[in-house]
């Protein structure tokens, strides 16, 4: 009977055993599966984000190679624009300026700025240099009259040509980093006396500077100041007049001529000398 028992009972854990086992081999083959599925489904989604972003990778390195290209392509335009100014400048100071004389150069230089900056003048310096106005009369005019005489580049190796390029240098990059004092507006030599410059300065609009250069150089006058400096004039006008009639020599006083008698004078010193 105890045999029995014992076998009914080693037969039920054994088919206990073999059922839980069973599930837990079930358990596992599925997990597996599952996993192994997890795993090629992630791999294939790697895959397909790889595959886009090499894709997006490759468009950015085209559309940046396109970007460089047109950003190469306006700086190449920019720096033949940027060669063609500092040219014009060059030229300018060779021909306008004293000889070897740097202050003079610089002077001017900053006179093209000026104008550039000023909204009554072109906003280049090419334009500022080759600008030409027409008188009522149809004169034609310019500020810097080399450009009527036609005149070319200098030797390369000229002296005042090398130093006309360190001065442009000097004057266009103090300008670009805005520590350029502002300038004259107009000059002229100063064997020369232009009608402009007489007038500017007696209507307050321009004022002669004091500079180091061989011209004569003339600022603006601000409007703000413009006022008092005609009061200003209006005095030194009223006391030159006062002076001017000061000075004037009267004529010196004579002997006093004889004053003609009457006719009752005449008739008493007639009946005096009866």
């Amino acid at each position: 009977m105890r045999m029995n028992i014992k076998h009914a009972l080693r037969k039920l854990t054994s088919k206990r055993t073999a059922f839980w086992g069973g599930q837990v081999l079930t358990a596992l083959i599925i997990g597996g599966f599952m996993a192994l599925t997890g795993l090629m489904n992630q791999s294939q989604h790697e895959l397909d984000t790889a595959r886009q972003n090499a894709a997006i990778r490759a468009r950015l390195e085209v559309l940046h190679q396109q970007e460089m290209a047109k950003l190469a392509a306006e700086l190449k335009v920019k720096e033949i624009a940027l060669m063609k100014e500092f040219d014009c400048m060059r030229l300018t100071l060779f021909w306008e300026s004293q000889r070897h004389n740097e202050d003079d150069m610089t002077e001017i230089g900053r006179n093209i700025m000026t104008r550039v900056d000023s909204p009554h003048y072109p906003k280049s310096i090419c334009g500022v240099v080759n600008e030409v106005r027409q008188k009522p009369d149809g004169t034609k005019v310019a500020m810097y009259s080399y450009i009527f005489d036609n005149r070319g580049r200098p030797r390369s190796n000229h002296p005042d040509w090398k130093l006309a390029g360190r001065v442009t240098h000097k004057v266009m990059v103090a300008h670009a980093e805005g520590r350029l004092e502002k300038g004259a507006i107009n000059y002229h030599a100063p064997y020369v006396s232009p009608v402009w410059a007489k007038v500017g300065v007696e209507k307050c609009q321009l004022e002669v500077m004091e500079t180091e250069g061989y011209h004569l150089f003339y600022a603006e006058v601000p409007s703000a100041e413009r006022k008092d400096c005609l009061a200003q004039r209006a005095q030194e006008a009223i006391a030159a007049k006062k002076q001017a009639d000061d000075s004037v020599e009267l004529p010196e006083e004579g002997p006093v001529p004889a004053k003609r008698p009457t006719k009752d004078e005449v008739a008493s010193l007639i009946l005096a000398s009866n």
